[in-house]
Order: C-alpha cells, then sequence, then structure tokens
C-alpha cells in the first residue's frame, strides 16, 4: 500500500514488491539522455494491462545495482514519486529519503 510523505517534493512510496506488483514486470534496460547524450541505466515496469512503461531511475546515492544486487536487497529497496511525476529508487528506512535531497538543490 502506497504511503504519503510529508517531505516536499516526494508524493508516494512502494516497497520494490509492492511497486512492481501495481505496475507489472520488472524490466531493466540501458538507455541515452537525447539532450545529453550520456547513457544511463533505469528500471522499466511492464504493465500486463496495456504494456505501458514507468520508468524508475536509481537514487543517485545507491547507484545502478546489478541484478543480483536487486535481488539481495529487494526488500530493503523502495520506489518513490516525486512531485515532478517521476519515479526513483532508493533505500527503504528511517533516512531513506535523505537520498532523494540532491534533486531539491
Amino acid at each position: 500500500m502506497a504511503t504519503v510523505s510529508v517531505n516536499k517534493g516526494i508524493v508516494n512510496s512502494w516497497s520494490l514488491r509492492e511497486f512492481r506488483a501495481l505496475k507489472g514486470k520488472m524490466l531493466s534496460g540501458n538507455f541515452t539522455n537525447s539532450l545529453s547524450k550520456e547513457n544511463f541505466n533505469s528500471l522499466v515496469f511492464e504493465s500486463p494491462v496495456d504494456r505501458s512503461l514507468t520508468f524508475v531511475s536509481y537514487s543517485s546515492n545507491l547507484g545502478e545495482l546489478t541484478k543480483d544486487e536487486l535481488r539481495n536487497m529487494r526488500d530493503e529497496l523502495q520506489v518513490v514519486e516525486l512531485s515532478s511525476g517521476t519515479f526513483k529508487l532508493c533505500k527503504r528506512g528511517e533516512n531513506s529519503f535523505d537520498d532523494m535531497d540532491d534533486i531539491f538543490d
């Protein structure tokens, strides 16, 4: 179940398991930013209903994770929805939202 945060800029948060159940199959992909031409890795969730895609970027403090790292950490991770409408993967817990502070600078 989604939880609403009082932290500025964060709209909702889900455990990684909850987000996967909500958004569908979890995939990983390499992408290129069309403006900066920078390559990046992102998680992508594919809806089984309409095949729509939801992109979830890695928190800069978390960094990109391999499949094995995601598997080992899956119960420690959460997805947060930002007021911008984007999603980030970060660690769960009391201080997990600290991972997102750099986006407000």
